[in-house]
């Protein structure tokens, strides 16, 4: 019995969700062979051109990437705390207008 083959909803004891979550294991399994099958045709087609600077390259192409991505990331963070920042400061000032308003509506009744 092969465990990318099973039809996991053909068993009894299994619930129709469980049987549903397998199956999503399952393909997603499937999906991670594939890449693994597509990255080693990568190293394998640069090691056998016997020109070893162009794994050498992808490597630092994808380093320098994931570099770009931290930065991009962080300064999208930082954008994100400072607009949330931004809105505690109209919000807390939107309330001191209002109970400044509201002081000055009970000083002008008395």
């Amino acid at each position: 019995m092969d465990l990318m083959t099973i039809d996991y909803n053909s068993y009894p004891n299994l619930t129709e969700l469980e049987a549903k979550v397998l199956t999503e294991y399952q393909k997603i399994n499937n999906l991670i062979l594939q890449l693994n099958d597509e990255v080693l045709k990568l190293t394998h087609e640069s090691f056998d051109k016997e020109d070893k600077c162009n794994s050498h390259q992808l490597k630092d192409n994808l380093r320098n990437l994931e570099e770009k991505f931290v930065l991009v990331d962080r300064l999208f963070k930082t954008s994100v705390y400072s607009l949330y920042l931004d809105r505690n400061e109209v919000d807390d000032k939107n309330q001191e207008d209002e109970q400044d308003y509201e002081n000055e509506l009970q000083s002008d009744n008395y």
